[in-house]
């Protein structure tokens, strides 16, 4: 899975996100580009945003949300991968000049 999570109150989305990367990853980032917005299709899910982001510090190590963290090559991820996370890195490997929004 992809490192992620939800957004405490009076909590910006992009502050949520570099928190959670950290509390995860031990990884210390900056948000380089919003990808997308995915609003749910049932009233038991949140909004879901993706960012790219660049690395500015830290150190890749597991916190107590993870057993364990890693890098893969894209065309190398493991089998167990969810599966909705592949579709949002295959949103993000578009490049496109503006925001997702779809469900």
């Amino acid at each position: 899975a992809l490192p992620g999570g939800g957004v405490d109150p009076g909590e910006l989305v992009e502050q949520a996100v570099i928190r959670e990367i950290q509390e995860e990853t031990g990884l210390q980032v900056t948000i380089a580009r919003p990808i997308a917005l995915y609003t749910p299709i049932n009233k038991l899910a949140y909004d879901t945003y993706t960012f790219e982001c660049r690395i500015t510090g830290g150190a890749l190590t597991g916190g107590e949300e993870t057993r364990d963290v890693s890098f893969f090559p894209i065309a190398a991820l493991p089998q167990s991968f969810f599966f909705l996370h592949e579709i949002w890195l295959e949103d993000a490997r578009k490049q496109l000049p503006m925001l997702i929004h779809q469900p």
